[in-house]
């Protein structure tokens, strides 16, 4: 059996090479779509690149256009896009078949050839064999990797997580910045407090912002004020100041509760 290969080495090479290849394809593809239908049952913390990049894009077209109208037309042009470097998914797919029939076009040259020189029948018969035993594994692997099957659970899987969770989310988080009177993409910047003073709370992003007072010449004013008041007005200071720290406190704990609120 071997001697009738070797009679046309280069040809039964590059058969089985190419039977290997589009079988190695099929079982690649196979266990890309079955780990992203795993991811796909916790999307929110997946840690897979092409899935959070599906997320991304479609967060960006729902902020865009106010939503997305028809999410299966948009996992449909993203699985269509979907690749491995340069290699695209569907590309590969194709690419498994085409190798397959391109080892049998390359066996029937080899027995072409055979019967050309005039071999006898046992140097011809292993070709047919090699290509019934490649034809027979491909469409089996082909067969269990089902990558039609696999392909139409992602889509689902996809298309259920964008409609019915990921949106109400992006909904949701687009009320709760309006009530809080931010724009969406804005969030609130907390500033120690310090010595500064409360005034000095902003939103980030904000144009008009509060510039910081020097902490040594608040400090001399604050001395020079001190010792410029009278005894008798000692008790009715104290009482202002405790109000202005009371004043402080709370408005402390606004600006802590909207920071709490955003995250």
């Amino acid at each position: 059996m071997f001697e009738a290969f070797g009679t046309e080495k280069w040809l039964s090479i590059s058969m089985f090479a190419l039977f290997g290849f589009s079988i190695v394809l099929r079982i690649v593809l196979a266990y890309l779509y079955g780990r992203m239908i795993r991811e796909t049952e916790n999307m929110a913390v997946t840690k897979n690149t092409i899935l959070r990049q599906c997320k991304l894009k479609f967060v960006n077209c729902f902020q865009l256009n106010n939503g997305v109208n028809n999410v299966p037309v948009f996992v449909d042009k993203w699985m269509g896009r979907m690749a491995i470097g340069p290699f695209g998914f569907e590309e590969m797919y194709h690419l498994s078949q085409q190798t397959m029939l391109l080892a049998v076009v390359l066996d029937g040259v080899a027995i072409c050839r055979s019967i050309a020189n005039g071999r006898a029948m046992h140097l011809i018969t292993p070709f047919y064999i090699a290509c019934f035993a490649g034809l027979y594994l491909f469409f089996s692997v082909s067969e269990a990797a089902d990558i039609r099957r696999r392909r139409r659970i992602l889509k689902i899987n996809l298309v259920d997580y964008l409609e019915n969770h990921l949106s109400s989310r992006i909904l949701t988080t687009k009320e709760d910045m309006e009530m809080l009177g931010l724009k969406p993409g804005k969030t609130i910047e907390m500033i120690p407090m310090g010595k500064r003073s409360p005034n000095e709370f902003h939103e980030k992003g904000s144009p008009n912002e509060f510039h910081e007072k020097e902490p040594d010449s608040m400090e001399i004013q604050r001395e020079e004020a001190q010792q410029n008041i009278l005894p008798e007005n000692a008790e009715g200071t104290g009482n202002a100041e405790e109000d202005n720290s009371r004043a402080v406190t709370q408005e402390e704990l606004e600006a802590l509760l909207k920071e709490f609120l955003v995250v």
